[in-house]
């Protein structure tokens, strides 16, 4: 055996040893443009004589940021990053998430009627710290890539409960987020309260390298993806891998108990979720969600007897976009109400992954979930519309495992575990756009429930 190769292998097994303690940060960062951007107006596209399609105008910028250092300002309005078309949130945000820090970036813009061309580097998001707890970077190795990973603790070393976030159904970033986004509020309250809390990118999201695509990919790879998280989550030094749980939030909540059925895991805490057949649970949510959101009731019906045809074809029959299309009324209502784009994604994500999403059986996984289930429902949460599924998931395990599972109900608080109030109240915060105003009304009973039902079991 060679030096070089005996060097090699010696890293290696010196690497292993370490992981996943050796806490990385060589991961590179994704780019941040350092930008406010909104659509075109028709006055402002007819003035500067840019397509509605074709740009965006930024509102403002952010010091020492890309943008910035480019030398844009509040005003010019983005056609072109690096080559690609600005047009539109989605087209924007497929330019910028191909962003690494240290890339070379063009901008194309207009500014008063001109056009102009700014160059630059682009800058990497900033790193979270905190003076009240540790927090760490990591990566977690996955298909051959890196899933990337924050985990905050309390200082010390001692054996620690731990929790893994699973976060919602969008393919957005859960690292760097504000001090007022509700997951940060609740993964920061838990650290608080004694647990090592572990966040991780979806495939294909944020710092991740060469990971499967979050758009494209099925829910099998992300459920894949999170369970490797937290079979790492529970390799760490000063966690107490007899004592590790799940949090899983809307969609997260349909990825928990397929993880908890296969590993051994202490307990699941499920919020905002559901145990229905994907099929059942988009009829059922668009029959109460589009009158709440405008919709006429007589219309809305003729609707949903016209998405009984649709989504048989497209979640059982798995017809392809191009064939749910050539009918026209199905085309309608897939733009409407399912966000279909050019790419053909639905929701901002692929046929695929819905179709994908039928082919689950909640109610079995649930039934052979390993350790204990505590299922919140929130009183204003109209995304899972009622407490059905929550107290269904419930009887499921306890049917299962007996005295397994327990169920809590969240007065005034909507899916975004923020205090909104009821049903009704909690549709006119939407309706009105006012979510983001309500983040400084985050719901603490939750982490409070949470955390006295761990230690409840932990106890016993």
């Amino acid at each position: 055996m060679s030096g070089i190769l005996r060097t090699s292998l010696l890293i290696l097994f010196i690497s292993l040893i370490l992981s996943p303690d050796t806490y990385s940060q060589e991961m590179r960062r994704t780019g941040v443009l350092g930008a406010q951007l909104s659509p075109l107006s028709d006055s402002l596209a007819k003035a500067s004589g840019v397509n509605i399609n074709a740009g965006m105008v930024i509102a403002r910028t952010v010091e020492g940021a890309t943008a910035d250092k480019c030398g844009l300002k509040a005003g010019d309005i983005i056609t072109e990053i690096n080559g690609a078309v600005i047009g539109g949130n989605n087209k924007l945000q497929k330019a910028i998430r191909k962003l690494r820090e240290g890339d070379d970036i063009t901008v194309k813009y207009q500014r008063e009627g001109k056009a102009g061309t700014a160059k630059g580097k682009v800058t990497g998001k900033q790193f979270e710290k905190s003076d009240k707890f540790e927090v760490i970077y990591d990566k977690v190795p996955f298909r051959g890539g890196w899933l990337r990973s924050i985990v905050t603790k309390p200082f010390g070393k001692e054996k620690l409960p731990a929790i893994l976030l699973i976060q919602g159904y969008t393919c957005t970033t859960v690292d760097g987020l504000s001090p007022l986004h509700p997951y940060k509020q609740l993964t920061d309250t838990l650290t608080l309260k004694g647990y090592a809390v572990m966040r991780v990118e979806k495939p294909g999201v944020g710092d991740c390298i060469n990971t499967p695509d979050c758009f494209t990919m099925d829910i099998l790879t992300e459920t894949e993806a999170f369970g490797a998280a937290f079979e790492y989550m529970k390799k760490y030094s000063f966690v107490d891998s007899n004592n590790a749980f799940i949090f899983g939030h809307s969609m997260g909540g349909i990825v928990a108990p397929l993880i908890a059925e296969k590993t051994n895991i202490k307990g699941v805490i499920v919020y905002g979720t559901d145990h229905l057949p994907w099929f059942e649970y988009l009829i059922k949510m668009l029959r109460f969600q589009n009158p709440g959101f405008g919709v006429d009731y007589i219309e809305s019906e003729n609707d949903i007897k016209i998405y009984h045809r649709l989504l048989f074809e497209m979640l059982i029959e798995k017809k392809n976009i191009k064939q749910l299309t050539a009918n026209p009324e199905y085309k309608r209502l897939l733009e409407r109400d399912f966000m279909l784009d050019e790419d053909g994604m639905l929701f901002t994500r692929s046929l695929e992954f819905q179709q994908s999403l039928q082919d689950l059986n909640m109610t079995e996984s649930w039934s052979r979930t390993r350790g204990y289930v505590l299922s919140i429902f929130g009183e204003g949460d109209f995304e899972v519309m009622d407490s059905f599924g929550h107290e269904t998931i419930v009887d499921i395990v306890n049917t299962y495992n007996p005295g397994k599972a327990e169920y809590i109900f969240l007065p005034g608080t909507n899916h975004s575990m923020l205090l909104t109030g009821n049903m009704k109240e909690s549709f006119e915060v939407q309706n009105k756009g006012l979510t983001v105003q309500y983040f400084s009304k985050f719901n603490f009973r939750l982490t409070d429930e949470i955390d006295k039902w761990i230690k409840k079991i932990i106890k016993n």
